[in-house]
C-alpha cells in the first residue's frame, strides 16, 4: 500500500503531495525516499532457493496527457515500475482487461481480477498498481495424518473445520511427542506465534484474540495501539511448544 502511494506522492506537489507524504509516512528527502525503494525492490525481487517472492509496480496514463518525464524514470527507476500510456476514454473496458492480466501474470493468477468493470472508465486519467506474491514451504511441515475436523469459533458460533495439528498429539493409534520449537508468547490473553517457512528468512504470524472475545476486537485494539504488535514480536520467545492447532485456511478480501 505504501509503495503505490508513494508512486503517487512522486508527483505531487503543494497540499497533496503533504497530505500524502503524512497518510503513507514518508521522508520528506527525495534521495533517501528513492534510495529506499531501490533497496526494497532489490531485497523482495532478490533470488532465493527457499521461497519465492516478487513485487511489481505498474503505471497507465491516457495518452491525452502528457507525462514529466522525471516522474516517469523516477517510477521505472527506483520503483521498477513498468509504464505505458493508456486509452482509458476510448477503450475504458480494453485497458481494464489489460490491467487486469497484467496483475494475474505477476501473481499467477491468484489475483486474477484486481479492477471490477467500471471501476476504470472513461473519465480515469492514472492507473497504478502494485502486485506482491510469495509462495513458500514451512521449515517443519504439519503431518496430514494429525489434522482432524475439531470446532472453530468463528463470530462467536462454533465451526467444524479441519484443524492441523503439531506437538502433543493423540489419535486412534498412537500418541506423538515431538514438540515443535518456534517464536511464541502470550500477551494479556493474546497468543501469538510466528511459524517460519523454509530457510528461516520469512514467517507467518499467527494471533488467536483472549478467549471470550472476538478478531474484531483485537483488530481495535492493536488500530488504537499501532506499537503494541511490535513490543508483542519481539517479545515471543523461542522456546518448544507443547501443542499448536490451526485451522486450514484460505483468505480472501479486499481494502478500501
Amino acid at each position: 500500500l505504501r509503495t503505490a502511494i508513494s508512486m503517487l506522492y512522486e508527483g505531487a506537489t503543494d497540499e497533496s503531495a503533504k497530505e500524502i507524504a503524512h497518510a503513507a509516512v514518508l521522508p520528506e528527502s527525495k534521495e533517501a525516499r528513492l534510495q529506499g525503494y531501490t533497496m526494497l525492490m532489490n531485497m523482495i525481487n532478490g533470488a532465493s532457493d527457499d521461497y519465492t517472492l516478487r513485487t511489481a509496480n505498474g503505471l497507465w496514463v491516457d495518452k491525452a496527457y502528457p507525462v514529466n518525464v522525471e516522474y516517469t524514470e523516477a517510477l521505472t527507476g527506483p520503483y521498477q515500475a513498468e509504464s505505458e500510456a493508456a486509452n482509458f476514454a476510448g477503450d475504458a473496458k480494453g485497458w481494464t482487461d489489460k490491467i487486469n492480466a497484467w496483475v494475474s501474470e505477476r501473481t499467477e493468477e491468484k489475483i486474477p481480477s484486481l479492477f471490477p468493470d467500471g471501476a476504470i472508465d472513461a473519465t480515469t486519467v492514472l492507473v497504478l498498481a502494485n502486485a506482491l506474491y510469495f509462495k513458500g514451504l514451512w521449515e517443519d511441515k504439519f503431518n496430514a495424518e494429525h489434522t482432524q475436523k475439531q470446532d472453530f469459533m468463528i463470530n462467536g458460533k462454533p465451526t467444524s473445520v479441519d484443524m492441523m495439528r503439531k506437538g502433543e498429539v493423540e489419535d486412534d493409534k498412537k500418541s506423538y511427542f515431538e514438540l515443535p520449537e518456534f517464536r511464541h508468547g502470550n500477551f494479556d490473553g493474546v497468543q501469538m506465534a510466528a511459524l517460519p517457512y523454509k530457510g528461516f528468512a520469512m514467517r507467518k504470524v499467527v494471533m488467536l484474540p483472549p478467549k471470550g472475545t472476538s478478531v474484531q476486537s483485537l483488530e481495535a485494539h492493536l488500530k488504537s495501539n499501532s506499537q503494541e504488535l511490535m513490543q508483542w514480536f519481539n517479545g515471543m520467545e523461542n522456546t518448544p511448544f507443547t501443542r499448536l492447532e490451526i485451522p486450514k485456511h484460505k483468505v480472501e478480501g479486499d481494502y478500501d
